[in-house]
Formats: C-alpha cells, structure tokens, sequence
C-alpha cells in the first residue's frame, strides 16, 4: 500500500480569499480478483487483477488521509486509475460500488458482494491507465454510506491490471481526490494603517519516493491564509483596528517514504510574512514493522559465499534455506543450526525383482543442469523532487485554529520467518514458516500451538508442496528357466522406484465393424466385409472409398475364391498365426440341390493371414515389460455352400475389439474388452466396472489372451478357409523412472502498509511457486514451476519459454532423477491358435488356454449370425461408439474435444468437433481420477460461435465414473464438444465415451 501526499493549487487569486484545490491520493487497502470458472478460489496474493473472461476484481481505499471533518460538499472529484499490463481483448471496463464487506485474503466469486448500479465506464488497452469519474463514490462514503469498496468487471474486454502486490510494472491502483477549501477573508477594519502581514502558512508534506530508483514527487507547501483586505478609510486621525490573520493552513499528514528512491532536495525558500502563530503540526505516524526478507535462490551452496537469512541453495541434490545471517563455510548437510532443508532429494528405489524380459530402448540423455542468472545491477539513483511553490502571502488577523494530527496507518504485517521443522510443543506467531513431512506451512495466527500443520487449515496455508514419492520400479526380464530350487525366505521389501518416463503409445489393433457401408467415415485399422472379402482400412476419415477400388485406402485380409473342382492335394506350407474367428456371417437362403458331380480335385489353399504389427519400441527407463504378441484377428466369413441364396438383413455388429491399457493398475476401473500386461502375461477384461481383480486371480473377471514361455512346435495345419485379419499392435515397453520432485517456496502473502515512518531495507524477492508450468501463463521473476520432473526458477518475466530451453529465463532449482538400470534381456513366450469352432445364434464367445503360460494354445468359440430370410434386403443403422478419449484436466480448461485431446479455456474451433452426417447421442460415460466431483456435458450446436448445453450430462464423485442416458438428437452438420466443470488445480486425467445411433 502507498500513502500519498496531499497537492493544493490555487484556483483563483483576486482582491478577495483564493480558493485552492487539494488533491490527495486514498490510501489502497485491498484488492483482489474472482473467477466464476474457480468459485472456491482466493487471489489476493496474485499480483494482477484480472477482469473480463469470467473475472472480476475488488478495490478497496482508506479515506483517512484526507483532512478532519472533510464533507462531501468539499469534494470536487474523485478520479479512480489503474493500470492495464496485459489485453488478450481490449475494450470497455465498468466500475461500480460494492455493497456489503469483504477480505482481500478471503473473498471467492462464491462469496462476491453484491453491487450498485454502474457509475461509469473506460476503455482498456495494454500498457496504459484505464481512468474512471468515482467522484460520486467518495461522496457517499463521506456522507455516511459504508465503504466497502468498488468491483470492476467487463462483458466485452479480456485484461489484467497491476494489484498493489505487482513488482514488475508496479503501478498499483490509485484514487485521487480533489478538494475545494478556502481562506478566511481578513475583517474590515476602520480607517487607518494597513493592517501587518499574515504569517506565512505551514510548510507541505514530503513527497513520497518514486519506486525503483524513479525520483519521488515533492510535497506541495500547505495552503497559505488568505490575505486580509485593507481596512477602508474611516475618520480622520482614528486608527483601524488591524485585519484579523488568515488561517494557517493544516499541516497533511506525514507521507510513506518512498522504498528505493532518494528524497527530493527542498526547495528555496519563500520571503518570510509577517510573524502569525502557525498552527500546531500533526504527529508523525508510528513506523510500519518491517516485514521480514522472502526466500532468495542462490544457486549451487558455494563454502566461499557469504549467505544471509532466507537464502536458498543447492546441495548434493537437496534444497536448503539458511537460517542466520552472514553464513559463511557451513556445509548445508551437516550444520542443521545454520540451515534447513526445504526439498530432499528422493531416495533411489531399490532394483525391483529379475522379471519378464521387455525390449530395452535407447537411452535417453539427461539435459545440462542450467547455470543461475545474475543478479541485476541496482537501479539508478532517482532524481531529487523540487520544493513547491511559496504560498501566498496572508495579512496579519487573529491566530489561525491548530491544525488536526493526522490519522495513524495500519501496521503493516510481519514478513514469512522460517523456524525450521514443525514441532507441536513450540507456540508460532502470525507468519512463522515450519516444514513438515516434506511440504512448507506458513502460520495464518498468532499463538499457533498444537495445531498440526495439514489438518489445521484455519491455522495453516501451504506454500510448498512435498515432492512427488517415486513409483515401484520395473519388473527386470526372467531369464531362462532353470531348474526348481528350494523357496528362500522372503526378502525385505525394496524400496519405490520413481517413476520412469512415459514410451510411444502402440498402434491402436483392429476392429471388426462389419458390413461396409459407403456412409459410414471409418477410422484407420476398421476391418470390413465386402463382397466376401475381408478388408482393413489403412487410414482415419476412410468415407465412400469402395474397398475393392481403393487399394491406397483399404488393404486385402482375405479374398474369397471361387469353388473350382477339387485339385490334388498340394504340400503342406508353413501354418500361420490362426485368426480369430469373426461372428458367422448371414446365412444365405438354400440353394436348389444340383446333381451330384464327379468328385474334383482338392481346392487351393487359403491365403494366409497377415502377421500382427511390431510394438513401437520404448524409450529406456527402469526395464520395461515385455510387449506382448497382438491379439489374433478376426476369423473371415466362410462362403456359402451350393449356389449363393438371395441376400439377407445384415447380421449384429461384431463385439469391439480388444483396447489395450498397459500395464495392470490395481486404481484403474477396466471396462470389458481392456487388454492389460500383468506379471508377464497379457489378460483381457470380461466384464465393465472391473476394479481391484489380480488378472491371475480373478478368472471371472479377466481371461489370458498372452503367455509367456519357449517357441512351441509347428501346429497341424489349420481348416481351410478365409484368412484371419491381421493381429493387433505388440504393447509398448514399460517406461523409465520419473525423478524426484522438489519443492520451491512461495513468496509470503503481502500485508497492509502501515503508517509512515523510517523505512527498513528492501529485502529480495521471495520465490513464488505457480505449480506446473503452463505455455499460456504469464510468469513473473522468482516464480517456481515444475516442468517434466524437475523444479525451475524464472530469472526473468516471460510468457511460453519452455524451462528446459531457455536458460536466459529460467534456473533448476531441484533437478529430475536419472533412468533406473536396465535390465537382463528375456526369453519371449508363444501364443498359438488351436481350434476355433462355431456356437449357436445368441451363444457367448470363449477363449480357452489349453497350452502353458509360456506356450499357450488358444481354442476360440464364436457364435454364429442370425439366419437371414428370403426375400428383398434390408439395412440396419449401426450402434457403436462415436469417440472414446482421454484428457488431462485441471481448472485451467473449461472445454474439451470430443474425440482428440485438445483442451481450452474458451469454447474455440480448437476443441469442437464437426458430425457431418448427424447422429443421437443416446449414452455418455465417464470415469475420472480428479480430486473432487466434477460435471461433464455434452454440447452441441450449428456452428462453433452457437453452442449449448444438451440433456447428457453425469457427475462422477472422486476418482469414480458414471453414466448418463438419453435421447438428444445432433443434426447433420452439426458440432459438439464436452464442458467439464468443477476440476482442481491439479492435472488428472478424466476419460469420456459417447454413444451415437
């Protein structure tokens, strides 16, 4: 907060009393912003305001620096400026006034005061002040209307002003009040000499101090008593009595020095009036405690630095803060009365146990730890502030009335005190900092005992989080079997490993979807029937390509031949991977029996069908497991027998295909058809909602599509036949560790100023932690983000410069742990396809295991299609999934893609999606691993500027799911995408699935 000086100029000289005008600047007790996106949020810490885009802010001003007894009468404007850094839109801003209390520290938009009527408008722009008329504002508060402030808000712009907490452009809002005062005229006295001259009125107030080295402004000189009038001539001889002095002018009260700049040199002085008695000076405000220094980065412990209290190192992979001045030669790990830890370095998890061998991929490098910025040179000296004016001269009169002492200010609040670990015996005081387990507190009262930091939040606030605790390594790869020793006693259990970076996603596996239809927009790996052939589609948004005709846009899985006489029987080839049989296709109507022919020769051999795709190899981390073979394709269609009866309906779409989900995760609700990796083995999940079943324990839950083991022999030669579809994507290599996350420190809350005094040092710049970095966040110096696993800290303000490639910018403040050691490579295990036979009409599929887990054979039952009738074809409209996605949410986006991953704040093209061909949507279902309940809507509209809420909307509580059900049409080309209201701060990842016919 700034207190400013009062500035009186007069506004008119004559014969008669001048009237001055007094400007004095209110003193910025409060402010803060509100998001209607964050409802349960306080930002009165941030150091901006943002309004507009679903934002608001909230000022607040003391009138105490105006003089005693000041009427509203008295005010002849009051004028309201602040300071727009930033504008994503430019445009009109509105101010009105607040109509009950608020606090700077706890407002929300849940609890927003309401507001009156407008009281006027200003255009905002970047880089420049927005300026509004409040002169009917103050005038209420001065006839007796509460003061609880103003609300600005914008319908139209999108812009951010400088708070009082701002100390990069640092222009804190002001209000600047006009006043119109006025002499006392001198008293006619009779005829005789001219009366003697008034004392000269009271010298101004200093000027405050311009900030960062800019020269302060000089305090005008006090408002000299008018001068009183010549007496008129009376009777000869008689002397007038003299004309009566005019009022000395108060003295303001005593401005804030200014924290950096050098105080203005005082003007010449005036010529001295005749001696008055000058009215009695007003009591020099109490000085406002100094707050204590915030954390300052130091960069890498140096034994030849000198470091003071607060100081922040690194050392040995751990952060430090110094807990005494002049700390000099003290190793940080060993001198625990000198400093403090603030972030450990994470303990290495132990190797885990010899496993499952998985393709080692390349080892990533690690980046350079960034060397810290230097520091900047000091700011230059500010130019000294001129004297004011002299007052006019008054007339001698009677002895003007003792001015009033001015008002005393707030205290300002005590700076953060870190006292080192939480310790429930010690009694804290307002803004004492602890540590405890991992994370910083910071006291929110005074006589804080006995309240256990992280579940006392009344008493306690968080200002940095503990680091992440790493993952359970990797399974290593098993070796060659040998033989059977005796069972050894359990071993300790080994410590966690972090968790190791994320390897390429595998190619998506194939998907029967039936019938082609020309109107239907398949996706790449859909496989279809046309014409009694198999075919898969190579690429997305594959529409109105007929697969026989488009060899760049669909792929041959198995061609159906013509029956020829029967052959003699050739040799026997080399048997293939056996594909899963398909769902039987409609039975055609019988054909008229023919005479029995000659016995022909045997038919050629089936095409044989294509291998299943190589999993994408990962990048090396902790050993990954090993990826599994793809599950077998679907088995073609058989023809018909005899000649080929007339066309029936088409037969129920095939179940979907199998979607993998890595490695088994005891937290993960599995919906049927999820394929995970467990133990070396791949499982299958036979049911939806499947959470908390150990694949190897849970037969019906889960069923073994993969084992591990030796190559078995060649299997007898399968039935002739189509070709099975081409087997699915081999599962990615589990992922490398993740290192350890440290923690940064925020910069302490910013409290009121207190009444001018001697102003202590300037300490340094606090670190303020923002939590992960975001490319659309501005960032301040001495902000400290996380960004993949390692901790940085800005040097410098910037927006979109990546941490770990910007070393102008940024600093490491607490470095990623390395790749866990790689494992010993494995022996792979074989799947082979044993029988497949057909079910009845209606049946449930099987897959049944009559191998080993190292050599396992797979026996596949398939149901067959409903036998079509006679007569003319018909079509059915297919019922599937229109998109399935995954995104990471936080409170940072509102609106979400239906079918990619894309993310925004505002409803933009980015993340709508287009439905050319229409649709209802008849089911939405969520499942979400967010902290708290969120909502998830459906919305659709004509165009992306025309979007609404539709029926389709569920509520999943913590980390749970739900569905919703319904009927809302989407016409043809239509748009729609999701809202999802409700998500923390924290990123977690939210999976939709929606339902159209």
């Amino acid at each position: 907060m700034k207190r400013w000086a009062r500035v009186c100029v007069a506004a008119a000289v004559g014969l008669w009393a001048a009237v001055p005008l007094c400007a004095q600047q209110a003193t910025l007790m409060a402010d803060a912003h509100v998001s209607s996106a964050r409802p349960a949020v306080n930002s009165g810490t941030l150091t901006n305001l943002n309004v507009g885009g679903g934002y608001s802010a909230l000022l607040q001003f003391d009138l105490g620096t105006l003089p005693s007894g000041t009427t509203a009468a008295q005010v002849s404007k009051a004028t309201l400026r602040v300071y727009c850094n930033r504008a994503d839109t430019a445009g009109a801003v509105s101010v009105a006034l607040l109509q009950s209390a608020w606090s700077e520290y706890g407002v929300t938009y849940a609890t927003l005061p309401a507001a009156g009527g407008v009281l006027g408008t200003s255009d905002a722009s970047a880089d420049g002040y927005a300026v509004f008329d409040v002169t009917a504002a103050v005038q209420a508060w001065l006839a007796g209307t509460a003061n609880h402030g103003l609300l600005l808000t914008s319908a139209s712009a999108v812009v951010q002003f400088d708070s009082k907490e701002n100390d990069q452009t640092g222009h804190a809002p002001q209000l600047e009040i006009q006043l119109a005062t006025s002499g006392a005229a001198g008293a006619v006295g009779a005829t005789g000499a001219t009366g003697a001259t008034g004392a000269t009125g009271a010298q101004g107030i200093q000027g405050v101090a311009g900030a960062a080295g800019a020269a302060g402004a000089a305090g005008a000189k006090g408002a000299t008593g008018a001068t009183g009038s010549v007496g008129a001539t009376g009777a000869t001889g008689a002397t007038g009595s003299a004309g009566s002095t005019g009022a000395t002018g108060a003295v303001g009260a005593t401005g804030l020095q200014g924290a950096t700049g050098s105080q203005g040199a005082t003007g010449a002085q005036g010529p001295a009036g005749a001696a008055g008695a000058t009215g009695a000076t007003g009591a020099t405000g109490i000085a406002g405690a100094t707050g204590a220094a915030g954390f300052v980065y130091q960069g890498s412990y140096s034994s030849a630095s000198n470091y003071a209290l607060g100081d922040v190192v690194l050392w040995s992979g751990s952060s430090y803060v110094s807990l005494v001045a002049s700390n000099h030669g003290n190793t940080p790990s060993t001198s625990p009365t000198m400093w403090a830890v603030l972030a450990n370095v994470g303990a290495t998890g132990a190797t885990g146990a010899q496993g499952v061998q998985g393709v080692a991929g390349p080892t990533g490098a690690i980046g350079p730890v960034g060397s810290p910025g230097e520091k900047g040179d000091q700011g230059a000296q500010g130019v000294a502030g001129q004297a004011g004016a002299q007052g006019i001269q008054g007339v001698t009169g009677a002895t003007g009335a003792t001015g009033a002492v001015g008002a005393t200010g707030v205290a300002g609040p005590t700076g953060l005190s870190f006292k080192g670990a939480y310790s429930a015996a010690t009694n804290y005081a307002l803004a004492d900092g602890v540590l405890w387990q991992g994370a910083g507190y910071v006291s929110l009262v005074a006589n804080n005992h006995g309240n256990t930091p992280d579940q006392s939040p009344s008493a306690w606030a968080l200002f940095a989080m503990a680091g992440a605790s790493g993952s359970n390594g990797a399974a290593g790869a098993t070796g060659a079997t040998g033989a059977a020793g005796a069972i050894g006693a359990t071993g300790a259990t080994g410590a966690t490993g972090a968790t190791g970076l994320t390897g390429a996603t595998g190619s998506a596996g194939l998907a029967y979807r039936g019938a082609y239809a020309s109107a239907t927009n398949y996706a790449l790996g859909d496989v279809v029937q046309w014409q009694g052939a198999s075919y898969a589609s190579l690429v997305d948004g594959n529409h109105g390509n007929a697969p026989d005709a488009s060899p760049t846009y669909w792929g041959l899985l198995a061609a159906v031949g013509g029956v020829g006489p029967t052959g003699a029987t050739g040799a026997t080839g080399a048997t293939g991977s056996q594909g899963i049989q398909g769902p039987q296709g409609v039975q055609g109507a019988q054909g008229v029996q023919g005479p029995v022919g000659a016995q022909g020769p045997a038919g050629a051999q089936g095409l044989q069908g294509a291998a299943g795709v190589q999993g994408a190899q990962g990048p090396t981390g902790a050993q990954g497991v090993a990826g599994q073979a793809g599950a077998q394709g679907i088995q073609g269609v058989a023809g018909p027998t005899g000649a080929t009866g007339v066309a029936g309906p088409t037969g129920a779409t095939g179940a979907v295909g199998m979607s993998f989900k890595g490695t088994y995760d005891a937290t993960t609700s599995y919906a049927a058809g999820d394929g995970v990796l467990y133990s070396g083995a791949g499982y299958v999940s036979l049911q939806a909602n499947n959470h908390g079943n150990a694949p190897d324990q849970s037969p019906s839950f889960w069923t073994m599509f993969s084992a591990r083991g030796a190559t078995g022999t060649t299997g007898a030669t399968g039935p002739t036949g189509l070709q099975g579809i081409a087997g699915s994507q081999g599962l990615t290599g589990a992922t490398g560790a993740q290192g350890v996350q440290g923690v940064a420190g925020p910069t302490g809350p910013q409290g009121a100023t207190g009444v001018a005094g001697p102003t202590g040092s300037t300490g340094a710049a606090g670190m303020n932690f923002r939590a992960a970095w975001n490319a659309s966040t501005y960032y301040a110096t001495n902000d400290a983000v996380t960004y993949s696993g390692s901790t940085y800290l800005a040097l410098a303000a910037n927006l979109n410069s990546p941490p770990d490639a910007n070393v102008q910018s940024w600093t490491v403040l607490a470095q990623a742990g390395g790749a866990g050691p790689t494992g010993a490579s494995g022996q792979a295990a074989t799947v082979t396809v044993g029988t497949v036979t057909t079910l009845a009409a209606g049946a449930s599929a099987t897959v049944t295991n009559v191998g080993t887990t190292s050599a396992a054979v797979l026996n596949f039952a398939i149901p067959q299609g409903v036998a079509g009738s006679g007569g003319s074809s018909s079509s059915t409209t297919a019922i599937g999934t229109f998109a399935a996605m995954y995104h990471s949410v936080n409170y940072a986006s509102n609106y979400y893609s239906v079918n990619t991953a894309a993310g925004a704040l505002t409803e933009t093209v980015a993340v709508v999606s287009w439905v050319p061909q229409g649709c209802k949507a008849t089911r939405l279902e969520v499942s979400s691993m967010q902290s708290g309940a969120i909502t998830v809507t459906l919305r659709a509209g004509s165009s992306p500027t025309a979007m609404a809420d539709t029926t389709l909307s569920c509520t999943p509580s913590t980390a749970g799911s739900c569905p919703a059900t319904g009927s809302v049409t989407i016409p043809a080309g239509s748009f729609i995408d999701f809202r999802i209201d409700g998500s923390s701060s924290a990123a977690a990842g939210v999976w939709t699935a929606l339902t159209c016919q």
